[in-house]
């Protein structure tokens, strides 16, 4: 029998310290410290319990707790939830029913590529990062070149995203367009947990080549629109009835 669970923890509190020294001679003055803290904070666990009857009288439990586990576990179910939305009114999603603008497929790839890197320098360079905590910047010329890959990357998926939007707001009505972008978003979502943890077993790597092949694949064979409407300047497909005005386009 499998068992899940959730506990959610909110954290309050004050801590006091006061030291205070007193001197008999008269000439010195007394000192006192101390400080005063007040806590807050929030955090949750996710549990996952398996119990397996072995005799009558005899039961095998397995079970794990993480933080990272619930973490993960939220994000995917609102993404789940998006997507669900998004399927049931049909409306255009990135790889599957996707627009003919390639910006949404190249930010995907991005941030999956991204992800890869930034766990591969936890691994292989983590003392790398000592120079970020340090000297925190946005300037890619100003870090390690290690540094200034991921940075460029950081860059990358800013400007490209600015673009998708605007091809998003250009090719599809304003609902279909939030719709479109939250399953964009959603998707990147699911690229950065599922790339940035994988890569720390090193199954990332292949993971990345065979999803850089099927999203590519993928917008050439089935997204991407080689012709015009001659009539009202709509992308198809292929040739013949234009959806939105009808003309024969051959």
């Amino acid at each position: 029998r499998l068992s899940i669970g959730g506990e959610y923890i909110f954290y309050l509190g004050n801590i006091n310290k006061e030291v205070a020294i007193e001197y008999e001679n008269e000439r010195l003055r007394d000192l006192t410290s101390g400080y005063s803290l007040q806590l807050r904070g929030h955090t949750g666990k996710v549990g996952i319990q398996y119990d397996q009857p072995l005799t009558p009288n005899l039961t095998m439990t397995v079970g794990a707790i993480s933080v990272i586990i619930s973490l993960i576990i939220v994000v995917l179910i609102g993404i789940a939830y998006v997507m669900r939305h998004i399927y049931r009114r049909n409306a255009p999603i990135v790889h599957f029913r996707d627009i003919s603008s390639f910006y949404p497929t190249l930010l995907c790839l991005i941030v999956a590529i991204a992800a890869t890197f930034y766990a591969s320098v936890q691994m292989f360079a983590p003392e790398t990062w000592k120079h970020f905590y340090y000297h925190p910047t946005l300037n890619p010329f100003q870090v390690p070149f290690i540094l200034s890959i991921f940075m460029s990357s950081v860059w990358a998926m800013a400007i490209v995203f600015i673009a998708a939007v605007d091809d998003v707001k250009r090719n599809l009505p304003l609902v279909d367009a939030l719709l479109y972008l939250s399953g964009m978003i959603g998707v990147c979502a699911i690229n950065y947990i599922i790339f940035s943890i994988t890569t720390l077993n090193y199954v990332g790597y292949p993971l990345l080549v065979a999803y850089c092949y099927f999203a590519i694949k993928r917008y050439y064979t089935v997204s991407r629109k080689h012709y015009i409407c001659g009539n009202c300047g709509n992308r198809l497909s292929q040739k013949g009835k234009c959806p939105i005005c009808g003309s024969i386009n051959d």
